[in-house]
């Protein structure tokens, strides 16, 4: 939708959520809305941009490409979507700002439109670093050989079969998980007078603020393991030669067996100390130490095709002609391997402790000494 030509009255920018608020650890789109007298018109109209990102209803819709966002806590897409900062740290005290400017000539508009944060969306923190590698693929069976071709003989040689596919390569275990400490207590910032601080360390470090109540999982897991490879495919039998009869082709050979999936790493260990002086947070925090899962078993290898008959030949000095030889037969699939097996779970437990610095000198976050008084009705 252009609306060069027409008379603007009003810009607006909303966030595509019924929440005017912004969740420091998920993108949310810009909604734009343009209240406009069309050229040729007498009534206001209202234009927005699309709502979506990629395959999306674009017609009618005022295009993104028409309006510059820029922002210090975050960046934009093509499509309109902010992605913002996530340290929890740089927007605990303030509000989200962006500044809009509508930019075709011969007007432009400029605004500044600001969101406070919110916590809604962290529901969970994976530790990607202690969660394991996952095991590498095995590689696929070499395929199996074709067989040799029959000799010239006067009856007419039989191809050979074709050889067995070759095995498919074993998938690695996927890697042990590590040790992540949890430290939880009761904060408060300048938007929200009770949140939960939890505090990361060891092989993932992060400092996060959920809402209280809100459920909670911090995942540990141990790697997945690996595929096994794929078996190999049975040889082409050979064909046969042609001969008074003519050769038999040789059977196809049978299919590799796929590799066996490499076994699930262990889950990690995870250790959480809540404020010992807020004893309803020893539920604060479930935990998901679950070893890894096996790797699948490589696929069976496909069957080796069967060699074609050797054409009959007349016999000598006579017209009559021999029957050809029979085609061969198809080699049997291979078999599928094995399944890894699932790597061991790991270790978590909370326990009431001290605190300590854990939570010192960051701004705007303030671990609460007690519980906040309830605010007075109104």
């Amino acid at each position: 939708m252009d609306l060069r030509r027409a008379a603007i009255r009003r810009m607006n920018v909303a966030l595509r959520k019924p929440e005017q608020t912004v969740c420091p650890r998920a993108q949310v789109q810009m909604g734009v809305f343009m209240t406009a007298v069309p050229e040729g018109g007498k009534e206001e109209k209202t234009y927005e941009t699309w709502i979506g990102r990629g395959v999306v209803n674009k017609n009618d819709a005022l295009d993104f490409k028409d309006f510059a966002f820029t922002s210090d806590q975050g960046q934009f897409d093509a499509d309109g979507w902010f992605a913002p900062l996530e340290d929890l740290r740089a927007t605990a005290g303030h509000e989200f700002v962006a500044h809009v400017t509508y930019n075709p000539s011969p007007l432009i508009l400029t605004y500044t439109y600001k969101w406070k944060p919110d916590y809604g969306c962290i529901t969970a923190a994976v530790a990607t670093v202690a969660s394991g590698v996952a095991g590498a693929v095995g590689k696929e069976g070499a395929p199996g050989k074709n067989g040799d071709g029959g000799g010239v003989m006067s009856s007419g040689g039989d191809g050979h079969d074709g050889a067995l596919g070759g095995v498919g390569a074993d998938g690695t275990s996927g890697e042990a998980a590590k040790k992540v400490r949890a430290v939880v207590t009761y904060v408060k910032t300048p938007f929200y007078e009770k949140l939960v601080g939890v505090r990361l360390t060891g092989a993932i470090t992060d400092l996060l603020l959920v809402n209280p109540g809100q459920p909670f999982t911090l995942h540990v897991p141990g790697g997945p393991g690996g595929a096994g490879g794929t078996g190999g495919k049975g040889g082409h039998g050979a064909d046969g030669s042609a001969g008074n009869p003519g050769g038999h082709g040789g059977n196809g050979g049978v299919g590799g067996t796929g590799g066996k999936g490499g076994d699930g790493g262990a889950g990690g260990a995870i250790e959480v100390v809540y404020d010992a002086r807020f004893p309803d947070l020893a539920s604060a925090i479930s935990f998901d130490v679950n070893g890894g899962p096996g790797g699948a078993g490589g696929k069976a290898g496909a069957s080796g095709e069967g060699g074609i008959g050797g054409k009959g030949l007349a016999p000598q000095n006579s017209p009559a002609t021999s029957p050809d030889g029979g085609k061969g037969h198809e080699g049997r699939e291979g078999s599928a391997g094995p399944t890894g097996r699932p790597g061991p779970n790991g270790v978590a437990g909370a326990h009431a402790g001290p605190i300590g610095d854990a939570f010192a000198g960051i701004a705007d976050i303030t671990p609460l000494t007690a519980a906040p008084a309830p605010r007075p009705a109104h």
